[in-house]
């Protein structure tokens, strides 16, 4: 399969559990260098204020002595292992996700819970067509933009009107409030649909430039580890920091080198 330079010459096998925290919060300068592909991701864009009583929902265990500072070097390596094996598997991240959740109503303590039901809706409204899905989450907690959370996701090209449709009423059961303008965000990797079909080179060019600003909270281990060129701040996030789905997770990768299958 083509490699994603963001895992070159490093070794990031099966480490801990993706619940562990990141190390240190300090970081090096972000580089102000690289290739800018046909999605710029830089233009994510202020949310909707959040001035409205935040919703009291979910996060019971999440407290904040839980918190971490920065994703570790067991969660980077996770993160870009899962998403080289999507390419391999057939299902590559196509489509990035920004959800403000601060901005909608949720405390940072039920970002966790509120990330997970908006997953479960996705996943099982795309397997109620038929379709398989793939996908990793981040959480990060900044200061003008609050507590928020980015997902790569594979959407077939088919069923992207449906979840775009779809997602402002999962938004609102989940939130129990009215959508506000630009609190969710959804792009497709590449700039256009089924790109990663119609040039899978460019779209791999920005799956990497995609992955990459999803891990710019990497603590400075990890990313002197694997190399990542963008580094910022992510903030203080309570729970878990990033997680993925379990057809794309340590198990499933394992088991697909057990059966002998060459990724």
């Amino acid at each position: 399969m083509p490699s994603l330079k963001l895992h070159r010459d490093a070794n990031f096998g099966e480490v801990s559990n993706m619940s562990t925290g990141g190390e240190i919060a300090g970081k090096p300068p972000t580089s102000s260098t690289g290739t800018q592909y046909a999605i710029n991701y830089l233009r994510l864009g202020v949310p909707a204020d959040s001035t409205h009583k935040p919703a009291q929902r979910g996060g019971a265990r999440n407290f904040a002595s839980n918190g971490t500072d920065s994703l570790s070097i067991a969660h980077v390596g996770k993160l870009i292992a899962a998403t080289e094996y999507t390419v391999a598997i057939g299902l590559p991240f196509n489509r990035m996700i920004t959800i403000h959740w601060e901005s909608a109503g949720i405390l940072p303590a039920g970002i966790v819970k509120a990330t997970g039901r908006f997953i479960d809706l996705f996943t099982k409204t795309l397997s109620r067509h038929g379709h398989c899905n793939a996908l990793i989450w981040v959480q990060e907690n900044g200061h003008r933009k609050g507590a928020h959370v980015h997902i790569l996701a594979h959407v077939p090209a088919s069923a992207v009107k449906l979840i775009d449709r779809m997602k402002y009423k999962w938004l609102r059961s989940i939130t129990g409030i009215a959508y506000k303008k630009r609190v969710i965000k959804s792009d497709p990797i590449g700039g256009r649909l089924n790109i990663e079909n119609s040039n899978r080179a460019l779209h791999l060019a920005n799956l990497e430039t995609a992955l990459g600003y999803v891990l710019k909270g990497a603590s400075a281990e990890a990313a002197a580890k694997f190399k990542l060129s963008r580094l910022e701040p992510g903030g203080n996030c309570i729970g878990k920091r990033c997680g993925m789905s379990q057809n794309i997770g340590p198990k499933a990768r394992k088991r697909t080198k057990t059966e002998g299958h060459q990724i």
